[in-house]
């Protein structure tokens, strides 16, 4: 299997950026991802008015959805980030470019009236290509 991540002349530089312009994959299985909010194994809410924390224990839940079919961040392809402020976008982006630091998946960000519960200000939700 292989994934390609491109940036192509024409299109914005975001090399210092927290995705990529597109992806080509060759091969492998599909998994999809559903939306995770900052919600923690028992069931309670992490992080309530702390959109760094949140975005953490959502990339927390993205990474133990993944490990239980053997992936990791690197085989994500495609995110979705839904938040209830865009003026959250810039300390959501500095949480992801933490975790997401050389495999970058493609990306599109939606700001949305209400998620789920009110305390939830981000959820993310993916799409990884595995072997």
């Amino acid at each position: 299997m292989m994934i390609e991540r491109l940036n192509p002349d024409g299109l914005a530089n975001h090399r210092a950026s927290i995705y990529s312009q597109l992806i080509v994959v060759d091969g492998g299985r599909t998994v999809y991802l559903s939306g995770q909010v900052s919600r923690d194994a028992r069931g309670k809410a992490v992080g309530i008015g702390d959109i760094q924390a949140q975005t953490e224990q959502v990339i927390l839940n993205l990474r133990t959805a993944l490990d239980s079919v053997r992936a990791t961040l690197r085989d994500l392809v495609k995110v979705t980030v839904y938040t209830t402020d865009l003026r959250y976008m810039p300390l959501i982006d500095e949480v992801r470019r933490r975790h997401f630091v050389d495999a970058l998946p493609i990306s599109t960000l939606f700001e949305v009236s209400k998620l789920s519960q009110p305390e939830y200000l981000v959820e993310i939700d993916g799409v990884a290509v595995i072997a």
